[in-house]
């Protein structure tokens, strides 16, 4: 699509973040509670060296626009990254070792008006098979770390088991779900445990369990979400440990 100029105001930055390559597909959430950003290395650097040469609103904007931040969002999450800038560029270089970064705006300003809070975002590993496996450990994208153990056969060959661990100090929980529209959130309270469980025919309807916890103000939000239960046999015990938030 061509861009004419004439007769427009438009500066040049607009229109180099209009530009932004396909490529870049960040994942964007907005809710009342504020926007959250998750960015790759690529698209971090990205956004970095836009900022380090641009302090303009409007610009900044655009760019955040062309990200996936929406018309209502984009304006508002701008003002504050070009209030901070020089600070902002810092702080969200620093942040991202590799894996890029988390960028935050709690309440859209109403808390902390001007700050856009970056945080590094980790490899994620999420084991498709995890399920046929004795052990292992899920990581995600947030640094959250849940180790998993299955005891083959361990009660009743009617159901099968889920046990969740707190080894933090904040809850945590997942939803369990039967596959047919029943979904049960289990929480397990800090240094605490709790289980529920599916009747074994129940792990062979294509469903995921999701783990949740308690972010900003404490409200929930989910983690990630693995699959693959129906590689549970009858009478088999989960155990999933959260050993790192």
């Amino acid at each position: 699509m061509e861009t004419s100029l004439e007769g427009s105001e438009v500066p040049a930055s607009v229109l180099a973040a209009e530009h932004i390559s396909e490529a870049l597909m960040p994942t964007i959430t907005e809710q009342p509670y504020g926007l959250l950003m998750e960015l790759d290395h690529q698209e971090t650097q990205d956004l970095v060296s836009f900022l380090s040469t641009s302090t303009d609103v409007k610009a900044i904007g655009a760019k955040l626009a062309a990200l996936g931040v929406s018309a209502f969002a984009s304006p508002i999450v701008a003002a504050a990254l070009a209030l901070h800038v020089a600070w902002e560029v810092q702080a969200i270089r620093m942040s991202d070792k590799g894996q890029g970064v988390f960028l935050t705006y709690p309440l859209y300003g109403l808390l902390a008006p001007g700050v856009v809070i970056p945080s590094t975002r980790h490899v994620q590993d999420v084991a498709t098979d995890w399920a046929g496996k004795a052990d292992g450990v899920f990581a995600s994208a947030e640094g959250d770390l849940v180790s998993w153990h299955v005891d083959r056969g361990a009660t009743d060959p009617s159901v099968v088991a889920f046990r969740l661990v707190d080894e933090c100090g904040w809850d945590k929980a997942f939803v369990l779900r039967d596959g047919t529209g029943g979904e049960w959130t289990v929480t397990a309270p800090a240094h605490g445990s709790a289980e529920n469980g599916l009747w074994s025919q129940q792990v062979q309807n294509h469903q995921q369990l999701t783990f949740r916890k308690p972010k900003f103000l404490g409200i929930w939000a989910d983690i990630f979400s693995v699959g693959s239960l129906d590689l549970l046999l009858p009478g088999d015990v989960v155990t999933f440990t959260w050993t790192q938030d």
